[in-house]
């Protein structure tokens, strides 16, 4: 696919605020820790990466999560906003291992971009 869609900083934000104001977790809330250009950082990675769909897409997820640029959700946030991405870029997702999914996003912060790849 040529022309690729990217998220925009402010849906970012939005998902985060809603990932947070769905947990059941008191503690989890919406607040950015740093300067939120942060996001318009990851998104030019994300653009600059000659790859196809999912290799942009674990660049974003990488990003976003390992940034932690949010004060609770950053792992969900990107989750969701990857999903997003590879969906409307025409992309598949397949998560028939839930357990594994949440492995990865638990310990993201272990893997480098290329092993998100091929997990």
């Amino acid at each position: 696919m040529a022309g690729f869609i990217y998220p925009s900083r402010e849906s970012i934000i939005s998902v985060n605020k809603i990932v947070n104001l769905m947990s059941d977790n008191k503690a989890d809330s919406h607040k950015l820790l740093i300067n939120k250009r942060f996001i318009d950082a990851v998104l030019e990675r994300v653009r600059k990466n000659k790859g196809d769909v999912y290799e942009k897409a674990a660049v974003l997820l990488e990003g976003l999560v390992k940034t932690h640029g949010f004060a609770s959700g950053n792992k969900r946030t990107g989750f969701v906003v990857t999903t997003y991405f590879i969906k409307k870029n025409g992309g598949k997702t397949r998560f028939d291992d839930f357990y594994m999914v949440e492995k990865v996003l638990r310990n993201i912060r272990l893997y480098n971009t290329s092993e998100l790849l091929s997990g």
